[in-house]
């Protein structure tokens, strides 16, 4: 899924039957530190 500002939304159930949300938004810098927050 892509979105309007060029970045990706990927929706999934996570282990505890939660819904899981990952945002990837087009920044050089936020590439490079290769971070992933997860809820």
């Amino acid at each position: 899924i892509v979105d309007n500002h060029n970045g990706m939304l990927e929706l999934g159930t996570s282990e505890r039957g939660g819904l899981s949300i990952r945002a990837w938004l087009p920044v050089p810098v936020t590439r490079a530190q290769g971070t992933t927050k997860e809820g």
